[in-house]
């Protein structure tokens, strides 16, 4: 007997962090599920959300950054 590996989910697939992930999920309003019909719907928006939210986060951390050693 062995066992197969089990198929990544969609999300799983997404190479963003839990974080962004969820801060898309609360900008857009959504339960998890519909996260992930949202992500079967429309693969691209989602991507190019989560990214351009990936963006701003790591602009936000370097303003903060900077702010303090100021």
């Amino acid at each position: 007997y062995t066992k197969s590996e089990k198929e990544k989910t969609e999300k799983e697939k997404l190479d963003f962090s839990e974080d962004i992930i969820q801060k898309f999920i609360s900008v857009y309003d959504l339960e998890p599920k519909s996260f992930d019909f949202l992500l079967s719907i429309d693969k691209q928006f989602v991507i190019d959300e989560l990214t351009r939210i990936k963006t701003e986060m790591s602009n936000e951390y370097k303003k903060v950054k900077t702010e303090k050693s100021n």
